[in-house]
This record gives C-alpha cells, sequence and structure tokens, in this order.
C-alpha cells in the first residue's frame, strides 16, 4: 500500500490484479475542489493522443491526462445526444430522453411523453446543488434549453450562441467561461461545459491543413459544411457516404475531424493558461468526456446514430485532480459515461441526498473482476472485451461480433453462435432490468411543458379504404412505384420507415375518410400538422384534404391546401383538447383530384403565464435553424 499524506487529506492507492482501488479521508478543514466538466459532443476516443493516436491532434488534452487518470477503455450508454446526456447527467441506463422541444422535428421515442425522472434519480447539478456548491451550465448545444428538468436543476445556464453558424465555437465558450469565473466565486462551484465543435458539420479551418493532403481536390467532394457530396439518409434514418466514397475521400473527412479536435485541443490549452493563471487549475477537478463518438465512413456511415458501433460508443474520460488522482493512472478495465457521476462524487466526498441511487460505479472503487467492468451497456447492446451483441429494436435483427478477430465488426455470427448469441442477450437484459424498471414505473402525472411532434409511423390508421403498410425510404415523388399504387385504386399508405414515414392517398372516387389514433398526454394544446405541398406533383396539387382535429366521429373540419402559391407546409389546426391519454382525428378526402400527404402532429402546450415564463424564449425558427444545420432536422 502506498500512502500520500499533505495537510488537507490522505489518499489509499492499491494495486491489486491491475485495477486501483482509492479510498479517501477528508479533513473538515480542506476547501472542498471545483469540478469543471467539459463535454467534447461526438469526440471518439481513438482520436486523441492518450488513446494511442499517432496524429498530432491533442497535445493539451494529452499533457492533462499525463497528469490524472485516462480510461482506456470507456463507452458512452447511448449513441446519440437526446439519449446519452441524460445518462450520464443521472447515472442512468435507462432515463427520460431529452425532448426535441419543437413542434417540427418529431420525437424519436414518442413514449417519453409518459414518463418523467424516476424518484430515485438526482442529477449531476441536484448533487453538487444540495452540498452547497454553485452550479453553472454553458451550452453550446441548441438542444439544451429551459423547460428540462435537467437545465433547471442548474444554479444558472448560459446558452452560448453565434450568428450565422449551428453552434458557438469553443474559444467563444471558454470565454464566456472565464469572463464567469473571474466574478470570483465565493463557494466551490459545479461548472458544466458542453462544447460542440468534433460534431458535424465539419468545416475546413486552419487546423485542418495539419492533416489533409494538399493535392486532394476537396472541394469537388464535399461541400462548404464539409458533407460529402452525395451523402443520403439511409434506411434506418442514419446519414450514409455516398457509393463512389473512396479511400481519398475518407482519409479527407478524417482530416476534417482531426482538425475539429485539434482546434477544441487549442481552445482547452489556452483555457488550461487562464485556470493556472487564475489559480484554479490544481484547486479543481477536471473531467474531458464525451456523450458520443462520430462515424467516419465505418459501415458506410457519417455523423451518428445508427447502431452501436464502436465508433459512436467508445469515447474519452480523463480525470485529473492533484493529489487525490495520481498521475499517469491508465484503467484498462471497462469504465462507462454513467460511472461518472458516482465517481465525481466520491472524488469530492459530497454526499448523495438520502433516497437516490445511481446505475454506475465509481471507477476507482471497481477491480477487474467487478462485473461492471467487464460490461459496457446501451439499450440494445452488451460489449466485453472479447464479443459485443446489438439487437436492432425496430426490425428485431441480432448482430453477434468476434471483437479480437474482427474489430471492424463487420461479421456477423448471430446465426452461427445461437447459443452465445442468446446468452450475451440475456447477460444485458438481467443487466439493465434495475434501471428498465425503475423507468417504466416513472409514469408523467402531469402534461408536458414543451412542445414535440409525433411522426407518421406511430400512427394508428383506420379506413373502409384499404390500407397498405410499406417501408420504404423515399418520399413519394422520389418513388414512381409508391405514386403509381396510389393512383391505382382508392387507398391509403402508410410508410412506416423512420425518417421518412407518411402517410398518402389520392383524392379520387371511392376514398374512405382515414381516422387517425396515436398516444398523447391529456392536456390542451395548439396543434399543427405537416404536409408536405406543391402546385403539382406528378401532375397533380398537394396536400388538400378537410380534417376533423379533436374526434373520430365529427367536429369541425379545416380544410387544407398546401398546393397553393402562397400556402405553408405546417398548417395550424388551433386549440384541441385531449382527453383518454390519445389524439385522435379524421382526414376526410375532397372530390379534386390531388394528393394526401402527413409526415406528423406538431403539439404545443397551452401554458399559463407563469409556466411559460420558464420556458426558453429562444425563437424556434432560429433554434430549428441551428439543429438542421446540425443534421438534427430535415
Amino acid at each position: 500500500m502506498k500512502k500520500i499524506k499533505t495537510k488537507l487529506f490522505i489518499l489509499a492507492a492499491v494495486v491489486i490484479g491491475g485495477g486501483i482501488v482509492f479510498s479517501f479521508i477528508l479533513s473538515k478543514r480542506e476547501a472542498r475542489p471545483n469540478v469543471i466538466f467539459i463535454l467534447l459532443d461526438a469526440a471518439r476516443a481513438d482520436r486523441l493522443g492518450s488513446y494511442g493516436y499517432e496524429e498530432d491532434t491533442s497535445p493539451n488534452l494529452d499533457a492533462m491526462a499525463e497528469e490524472g487518470a485516462v480510461c482506456l477503455n470507456n463507452f458512452s450508454n447511448g449513441k446519440y445526444t437526446l439519449e446519452s446526456v441524460p445518462s450520464y447527467f443521472y447515472s442512468r441506463y435507462y432515463i427520460k430522453s431529452l425532448f426535441p422541444a419543437d413542434a417540427d422535428i418529431p420525437l424519436q421515442e414518442p413514449e417519453n411523453l409518459f414518463h418523467e425522472i424516476d424518484h430515485e434519480a438526482v442529477s449531476m447539478a441536484g448533487v453538487f446543488k444540495e452540498a452547497g456548491y454553485r452550479t453553472v451550465l454553458f451550452s453550446a448545444h441548441p438542444w439544451l434549453v429551459r423547460g428540462h428538468k435537467l437545465v433547471e436543476d442548474f444554479d444558472e445556464f448560459y446558452k452560448v450562441k453565434e450568428r450565422h453558424s449551428p453552434h458557438a465555437d469553443a474559444g467563444t465558450v471558454f470565454k464566456r467561461v472565464e469572463n464567469w469565473l473571474e466574478t470570483n466565486p465565493d463557494r466551490p462551484f459545479y461548472m458544466y461545459i458542453h462544447l460542440m465543435d468534433p460534431h458535424t458539420p465539419h468545416e475546413r479551418k486552419e487546423e485542418t491543413l495539419l492533416f489533409a493532403d494538399p493535392d486532394y481536390d476537396y472541394q469537388a467532394k464535399f461541400d462548404r459544411h464539409g458533407n460529402p457530396r452525395g451523402q443520403f439518409i439511409g434506411p434506418y434514418g442514419d446519414w450514409r457516404v455516398p457509393e463512389d466514397f473512396t479511400e481519398e475521400d475518407r482519409n479527407y473527412l478524417n482530416a476534417l475531424y482531426d482538425g475539429d479536435i485539434r482546434y477544441s485541443d487549442r481552445c482547452f490549452g489556452d483555457f488550461v493558461r487562464f485556470l493556472k493563471k487564475e489559480t484554479l487549475y490544481d484547486r479543481t477537478l477536471m473531467v474531458i468526456a464525451a456523450d458520443h463518438g462520430e462515424h467516419l465512413g465505418e459501415h458506410g456511415l457519417s455523423q451518428h446514430g445508427g447502431k452501436a458501433w464502436d465508433a459512436v460508443i467508445k469515447t474519452p474520460l480523463i480525470l485529473r485532480l492533484p493529489g487525490k488522482v495520481p498521475a499517469g493512472t491508465r484503467i484498462d478495465y471497462f469504465t462507462e459515461n454513467v460511472d461518472i457521476l458516482p465517481t465525481l462524487v466520491g472524488l469530492t466526498g459530497v454526499s448523495v441526498p438520502a433516497g437516490k441511487v445511481f446505475d454506475g460505479d465509481n471507477i476507482f472503487e471497481l477491480t477487474p473482476e467487478s462485473e461492471s467492468a467487464k460490461w459496457a451497456l446501451t439499450r440494445e447492446s452488451i460489449r466485453s472485451k472479447e464479443f459485443k451483441y446489438i439487437i436492432d429494436k425496430e426490425t428485431g435483427e441480432e448482430l453477434l461480433y468476434e471483437l479480437k478477430e474482427d474489430p471492424a465488426e463487420k461479421n456477423n455470427l448471430a446465426e452461427e453462435r445461437p447459443e452465445q448469441t442468446a446468452e450475451l442477450k440475456n447477460t444485458m437484459e438481467r443487466l439493465l432490468s434495475r434501471s428498465k424498471e425503475r423507468y417504466s414505473n416513472a409514469v408523467r402525472k402531469s402534461p408536458p411543458r414543451l412542445p414535440f411532434a409525433i411522426p407518421a409511423h406511430y400512427f394508428k390508421l383506420e379506413s373502409k379504404s384499404p390500407i397498405q403498410a410499406i417501408r420504404k425510404f423515399n418520399y413519394p415523388w422520389q418513388d414512381q412505384e409508391i405514386i403509381s399504387l396510389a393512383r391505382s385504386k382508392p387507398v391509403w399508405i402508410h410508410n412506416s420507415q423512420s425518417g421518412r414515414d407518411f402517410i398518402l392517398g389520392f383524392n379520387q372516387t371511392g376514398l374512405a375518410p382515414l381516422s387517425i389514433k396515436f398516444p398523447v398526454p391529456n392536456g390542451e394544446y395548439r396543434v399543427s400538422l405537416d404536409c408536405p405541398g406543391a402546385e403539382s406533383i406528378h401532375g397533380y396539387p398537394g396536400s388538400v384534404f378537410k380534417i376533423s382535429p379533436g374526434s373520430d366521429k365529427t367536429g369541425p373540419s379545416v380544410q387544407v391546401n398546401t398546393g397553393l402559391p402562397s400556402a405553408r407546409q405546417r398548417v395550424d389546426l388551433g386549440i384541441v383538447r385531449v382527453e383518454n391519454n390519445s389524439f385522435e382525428t379524421v382526414i376526410n378526402p375532397v372530390s379534386e383530384p390531388s394528393w394526401i400527404m402527413i409526415r406528423y402532429f406538431g403539439f404545443e402546450p397551452v401554458l399559463s403565464a407563469a409556466e411559460a415564463g420558464q420556458i426558453d424564449s429562444e425563437e424556434a425558427a432560429e433554434r430549428r435553424k441551428r439543429l438542421t444545420a446540425l443534421g438534427y432536422a430535415q
């Protein structure tokens, strides 16, 4: 046992079988450390020098890593921001995802509408606020808005934006942080900083030139935002590189991404120098992590989301606190982002509020023999050092990879090894069961306060006319087969393909009304409808129909005609009261030959003046524009 003593604390570090176990005895006189948690959105672990990357992308982050602990096998518990951020904020595998908070961006998981944060959960900000810390959030990400419980737990929230850009860059965010720190907080602070620079769009910048081939004709293959020309959304809503994407193209995409990391690192280095000047650096627990990674051509993909490939779930986790985290610590056993909160609690010595529990563990209390140090989980995958199991919850497809022989995850062994596949699935379900049970039991008792949208994928349809279910990743005007089917006879077409889901009909003799139902929590909402329209779609206007919102039988009809030159695609249906946790409406055809197409319904809760004052006031159109540029909306 190695003991290190100072006036302020005693640290015991025990090395057992390659594992490191820390224990702390804090003096009552000790000043508690500040906490600065820097989140690099979409940062891959394998693109940092401290994780073995050969390119010089991260000299300043690597310098901090040398002075602290690097978790060499750390994994995110979500593949995209909406599910991953709540997972590490609350240390939960299953937790209510963040809403898009927009009536024009369909929910990925509408079931979240009926859930709330479980009563045993407490957020990172909530823990530190309860312990007397001043809690502050700086975010360049437009997902984080007032109205989310996660955001409301902070004493202060600063949304950092830049004009003509989808997000503020790291230099701008850190400057705002430095201005705040110069006020000299009178008590310890917990600060969360959400940076967006490694996130798409990967625009060419000065740092790109450090990694790009100077002879490569990037303008021919990439647009000005760094997106591969010809990239498209694939069958499962994930972005795919074009079929003619070459190795040279992929090298340039890597250079763009490496340039983003290098720029983030340069700004981080400037920030560290500021902290040292203010004598804060050695009095602060520094945390570097990522919510997910990024596809850079693997599996033909770009951006993130999709399945739980290592490209999107293997993320960095670096911690530094002089005297408490020994310099040069390297942790080889598995850690996860759900472990971050309990680890911060352990390092700072704060108490967990009574009745609150975490799904994760303090990583310094694990050993290689600990069960949770052997597995990494998402809601649909489990990974060990040897194997990974993934289930596609939309199609039921199962995937099994032997990682030592197949690190690129290309050879699916699920059919060849059914017993091993079943064993891993059972282990995954067992390890997730308690968290899933908490989530299932946390039922919402009041209406949502933030707007949302429900896409056609989730519609339950009834009609006297036939309803043809299809799964195609095309809109009707892109697919002559869909057009021909709708024109051939009175039929409603329901395309349930995520990312391209819609209802389609053609106004003609014999087409019967269509009843639409789907779950929505009780309450009053201003309801809108997204109807792609044009003066001519294959020779006929669209969309043209009547709709009776709020009832599946009778009710006032609203005439919809988005085929007019001045018409808007988003149609306001007025205030609707939802009862019995079900929204119901009827689409009534008209006699004029024309198209009917619906993609989603938008819902804006009707709030009191007091409630509305607690919701973010950012102009929705401005936010939506930024989210579109980030690849979240179309």
